[in-house]
């Protein structure tokens, strides 16, 4: 359901014409991939969002944004980061929920696209099913 609304959403966002199909703009920024390097992120990220391009029938493009992972410690790095996702420069941002709330004050017409990523281990004290 989430799909194809984004779906919808994008056709608009991206102009709506069928025959031509510019890449869904996604960025990350920086605060979420902390600790790894930013090559790392979009090595882990790229399998995932090219699965959803392939679910909406659109190209992805995805990226760290601001790319120096060090201006992203500067508040006028995310409101930036906030204004790209507001004009449509960017059509989709991955971000701590914080700022999400953060940039929505400044940008009422931002709206969330909740993602989960579920990881199932199995503990040393787990029985398996045979």
């Amino acid at each position: 359901m989430v799909l194809l609304d984004l779906n919808a959403h994008l056709r608009v966002a991206l102009g709506g014409n069928p025959t031509v199909t510019p890449p869904v703009k996604l960025r990350d920024y920086p605060s979420i991939v902390t600790g790894i390097s930013e090559s790392q992120a979009r090595a882990a990220t790229k399998p995932a969002v090219e699965i959803i391009g392939r679910l909406v029938g659109y190209p992805t493009e995805i990226d760290i944004e601001p790319k120096d992972s060090e201006r992203a410690d500067e508040a006028h790095a995310l409101l930036e980061f906030g204004r790209k996702l507001d004009t449509g420069e960017i059509h989709l941002g991955v971000m701590w929920g914080i700022e999400f709330g953060w940039l929505q004050q400044k940008y009422p017409r931002l709206k969330p696209l909740p993602f989960v990523s579920i990881a199932l281990t199995r503990t040393r004290n787990s029985r398996s099913r045979k």
